[in-house]
């Protein structure tokens, strides 16, 4: 009899384990990236759909062939995307880098991410989709995520900030991290290492800055969200910040530099890259041209170079004379040379050693055992798979995060760092004759592909447990993994009341001791021998 009781202890379990199995609803939000963050964070996306959970992703950028699922719902609002590409166009093209016209990042990043998020919300896409009152269980914001705050509050979700790129300096005031700036670069002004005195100071005052200018967006995101959330009695933005349960970064040792990271901060480098066995055999025309035989003698070619400059900076957009550079330094060599050149009209006249191609998997492309160097713009992606694959590059960075990783590559003693700035065909045909001349670049790039390698887990599964970790456990539990240092004011995080204190302390302490030494010499020697000495009263 005592059999047919049930367990109600035991059935509330199972219905528990059930009804996580069944699947929460996650959403990928971006809103102020370019289209190579949606390839670091698809692999979580498709992983967590692969598990049961709800996936939406929003983002600027529609699928593609390789970035999609049907299992992933897919939200591309038409304004966001616009005002996307006008921004890349008008502030961040090749041709800006080429005369030096990009802005500095940290003057603009702000606004554009705010007004980013003002035409996603404006958004007719969206507006719909809000409308259909979707339970949402957790918001995947990417890189700036303030963004995110208001879905956030909207639906009582939880947050996970999800970093592609390096961690912005704003994320270090924000979130209580150290960001060590006596030694090492920031993302936003980058500078090589090792650092100088006026780049310290600069990244001393960078997250400053910060704090200043970001009260002023927070005032503007919160009429935002009241205005297009119909939200009432918003806290602030920084609050709902502070509620951020999780951050993942596409990054470790290698790709960005060893850092002092809380356990708030998971770490899963190269998570799009690859694995061994993944990679496709490049199309028959490709593989046709890498084993051709040169037209001048008859001879094998000494293996090619693959030249791409990422999504967002076009190479036909490249100014005529960086381009007729490249061209001639190109027919220069005897290896081949194969180069992206994403829309436009090709040159009509080029080398026969080159070939162009709209578009190729770069994987697939720097894993092909003929490949000799890799001349990209030292996106973090491009930089992830050139370090997987053992290829040394050539960096030409243009916007954003691309001057931290050129200095970290050269750094690493995998990378020659030019730039389009003051360009020359001898600059760019003596960089690309030693790498290819000297070993100690292809060794090390091969010793530290091995390195990447050696984790103790794969970075999908990595963000895949923690993902669910943050679904599976409360808000407040979720707040012992941060740094208390989060509640500190930015003169407590620095110690300049500590400091102060034992400046007084000690100022005090020596004009004591001055004074009482200067009393006792008057009472052995007398007044007389003691005249010159002049005492303030106390």
């Amino acid at each position: 009899m005592n059999k047919l009781i049930p367990n109600f202890k035991s059935i509330s379990i199972f219905l528990s384990v059930v009804q996580f199995c069944l699947g929460e609803h996650i959403v990928f939000l971006h809103t102020c990236a370019s289209y190579s963050h949606r390839v670091s964070q698809w692999p979580l996306a498709m992983s967590l759909a692969e598990k049961g959970h709800n996936v939406t992703f929003i983002s600027p950028y529609g699928p593609s062939s390789e970035l999609s699922s049907p299992k992933v719902t897919e939200i591309q609002p038409q304004d966001l995307k616009a005002f996307m590409n006008k921004i890349i166009e008008q502030n961040f093209d090749v041709n800006h880098r080429a005369y030096g016209l990009v802005p500095p990042l940290f003057m603009v990043i702000d606004y554009f991410c705010y007004s980013a998020c003002h035409e996603m919300y404006k958004s007719e896409e969206i507006k719909a989709w809000i409308a259909s009152n979707p339970q949402v269980d957790l918001v995947v914001a990417d890189t700036m995520a303030d963004c995110s705050y208001g879905l956030a509050h909207k639906f009582d979700a939880k947050t996970i900030l999800y970093q592609p790129i390096p961690v912005v300096t704003k994320h270090f005031e924000s979130f209580g991290i150290n960001a060590e700036t006596e030694s090492l670069p920031d993302y936003d002004v980058s500078k090589p290492t090792p650092l100088t005195f006026f780049s310290r100071v600069a990244g001393a005052m960078l997250p400053l800055w910060y704090r200043v200018i970001e009260p002023i967006f927070h005032q503007k995101y919160k009429s935002l969200f009241s205005e297009e959330l119909g939200l009432t009695n918003l806290p602030d933005v920084h609050d709902m910040r502070e509620l951020t349960s999780l951050m993942i970064i596409n990054g470790d040792y290698l790709s960005d530099y060893p850092r002092s990271f809380p356990p708030f901060v998971v770490k899963v480098p190269g998570i799009h890259l690859k694995k061994t066995g993944e990679h496709k055999p490049l199309k028959k025309e490709i593989e046709d041209f890498i084993h051709a035989k040169d037209e001048i003698g008859g001879n094998k070619t000494e293996g090619f170079i693959y030249i791409s400059f990422g999504t967002v900076a076009k190479a036909p957009n490249l100014p005529i004379e960086l381009r007729e550079i490249f061209l001639k330094t190109i027919k220069s060599f005897p290896h081949r040379f194969i180069w992206k050149w994403e829309g436009g009209k090709i040159p009509e006249e080029y080398p026969s050693n080159l070939l162009f191609v709209e578009w190729v998997d770069q994987q697939d492309v720097l894993a092909h055992p003929k490949i000799k160097a890799f001349l990209t713009q030292a996106g973090r992606p491009s930089f992830q798979e050139a370090l997987g694959n053992g290829v040394p590059t050539i960096t030409f960075p243009v916007l954003a995060d691309q001057d931290f990783n050129a200095h970290r590559m050269r750094d690493l003693g995998i990378s020659i760092g030019l730039d389009f700035v003051g360009l020359t065909q001898e600059k760019l045909t003596e960089a690309i004759s030693r790498l290819l001349t000297d070993d100690s670049y292809k060794k090390r790039s091969v010793q530290l592909a091995k390195l990447s390698k050696d984790v103790p887990m794969d970075p999908v599964d990595t963000a895949l447990w923690w993902t669910e970790f943050v679904l599976r456990h409360t808000k407040e539990e979720l707040e012992l993994l941060k740094p208390l240092s989060r509640h500190l004011t930015w003169y407590q995080k620095r110690g300049f009341d500590v400091w102060l204190f034992l400046f007084g302390f000690l100022s005090l302490s020596t004009w004591m001791t001055y004074v009482i030494l200067c009393r006792i010499y008057a009472s052995f020697f007398g007044n007389n021998n003691f005249s010159s000495i002049k005492l303030k009263k106390s």
